[in-house]
């Protein structure tokens, strides 16, 4: 059974080669109905015999992703004010430093968005988990997509995994924003076509490890984050790791039983 608080959930089997989504309509807002959609899509995933909340669950198959997705509403007019429709983008200045924002620090938030071992795991061309700190029109191997038009146009971060605390995503992901809105950060032309393959956009770290060094000689996220939660959550980060390197995992046992 779902939560009260779950309206209604639906199963949609996009391409039976590729995805499979579940989405829930809550009464909640995001991310508060993060831990109640948890619970339902684990219920339902569970049957099938999957593992919904684990970022890559089996090599070279489709992932588990999070994608946080924000728009800018006036309190007064209750307009969107990322939407300027005089723009070829549709975005207006404020939504393009915005994301301008977003981007630029995405690489050294990666550890509030991909924060376990597994999450990099993901990070594979091909996927559709994005590899670059990129944005694109409607592309979903850029790892922010500008999706919708007019009122409801939106950036979506396609970065965090299923694994992600959402609580965590946005509040990065937002202050990044605001810090280019406050900075008035310009924004690049969107990439085009396969950005997988796109030699300009700078990658996202490819391992935990990784992450952690950039979060910790970062002069972008002191900017956003108090000294006290940044020396936290990078110090949560060096324990999993650190748990990690010192754990013997399946693939050890089978690739190294006949080599002992």
């Amino acid at each position: 059974r779902l939560p009260p608080e779950l309206s209604r959930c639906i199963v949609e089997n996009l391409d039976p080669a590729w995805a499979e989504e579940v989405v829930v309509h809550s009464t909640k807002t995001e991310p508060s109905m993060a831990p109640l959609s948890s619970l339902a899509t684990n219920e339902i995933v569970k049957m099938q015999g999957l593992d919904p909340y684990i970022a890559n669950v089996v090599k070279l198959m489709e992932t588990n992703d999070t994608r946080p997705s924000v728009n800018g509403v006036d309190r007064k007019t209750k307009k969107n004010i990322f939407a300027d429709s005089k723009d070829k983008y549709g975005m207006s200045k404020t939504f393009k430093s915005y994301v301008a924002g977003q981007i630029l620090f995405l690489r050294d938030l990666s550890i509030f968005l991909a924060p376990n071992i597994n999450s990099y795991k993901r990070f594979q061309e091909g996927s559709f988990a994005p590899t670059t700190a990129a944005w694109g029109i409607d592309n979903r191997t850029a790892g922010f997509r500008l999706a919708g038009h007019g009122s409801s146009i939106r950036i979506e971060c396609r970065v965090p995994g299923a694994d992600v605390n959402p609580y965590l995503a946005f509040a990065g992901l937002i202050q990044a924003g605001l810090y280019g809105i406050e900075n008035n950060l310009e924004l690049e032309e969107p990439l085009m076509g396969n950005i997988y393959q796109n030699k300009k956009a700078k990658n996202v770290p490819g391992t935990l490890r990784e992450a952690i060094d950039l979060a910790k000689k970062s002069k972008l996220l002191p900017k956003i984050f108090h000294p006290d939660v940044l020396e936290h959550y990078i110090h949560a980060a060096e324990w999993e790791q650190s748990e990690y390197d010192k754990s013997v995992n399946d693939w050890e046992h089978q690739r190294y039983f006949e080599r002992g």
